[in-house]
């Protein structure tokens, strides 16, 4: 299947983020259906030391931002790798949702007034604390670095920033977060052996830029 035009990329990144956001929701309702009580999900000393920051919720929330950006820059290779990539990670981290659930301890949105209680009550009504290791956000914020941190700086960064901002909204704890690393390299490297990379990301993005120098010459 030819995906070398942007927009094609753009569509079905945004029809995945969609169903997997549905399937997101139903493993924590059949987890919920499954299970009638819940291990509190453990919790170092590092996670009880980091404080809650609600601001940092605006970065957490830019996660399909960023996923959409990569998806339209990359190469048509890279992105059937990207969504491979997806695939296998969600089937894990679904599994591990399924066969280890935990509850996360989550700060109380009253603590809050305005804006911010409205953002914290908002995202507790619809997102259990559920699905907590491996963490899904961190994962994908990976392998958008795998795809396009390399050329650019301000994807590396960005995602950097929502790894962090896990932490800071009480989202999930450092383990998940190592869960999570894990999760996205084994995934990206998995997939690797399907779409045996015959260009590096640079030449990929290189010789696209190239063609459409000729393009626009021609």
């Amino acid at each position: 299947m030819n995906l070398d035009k942007p927009w094609q990329r753009v569509f079905i990144t945004v029809c995945v983020i969609g169903f997997s956001s549905y399937c997101y929701l139903a493993i924590q309702m059949l987890t919920l259906h499954l299970y009638h009580s819940l291990t509190p999900h453990y919790r170092t000393a590092l996670d009880l030391a980091i404080p809650f920051v609600p601001e940092l919720f605006i970065i957490y929330a830019t996660l399909p931002a960023v996923i959409i950006i990569t998806a339209y820059r990359i190469h048509s290779l890279q992105f059937k790798r990207l969504l491979l990539s997806a695939c296998i990670m969600q089937i894990i981290a679904y599994s591990c949702f399924l066969l280890w659930p935990s509850q996360l301890e989550r700060p109380d949105p009253s603590l809050l007034s305005g804006f911010w209680h409205e953002i914290l009550q908002y995202c507790h009504s619809w997102d259990q604390p559920l699905n907590n290791n491996p963490s899904l956000h961190v994962s994908y914020s990976m392998l958008m670095v795998q795809c396009l941190g390399r050329q650019y700086r301000i994807i590396y960064v960005w995602s950097l920033c929502i790894v962090l901002s896990v932490l800071f909204v009480k989202q999930h704890t450092v383990l998940d977060i190592v869960g999570g690393l894990f999760l996205a390299y084994f995934s990206w490297w998995v997939s690797g052996h399907f779409f045996p990379s015959q260009l590096g990301t640079d030449e990929i993005i290189s010789t696209k830029s190239a063609k459409g120098s000729s393009n626009t010459c021609s």
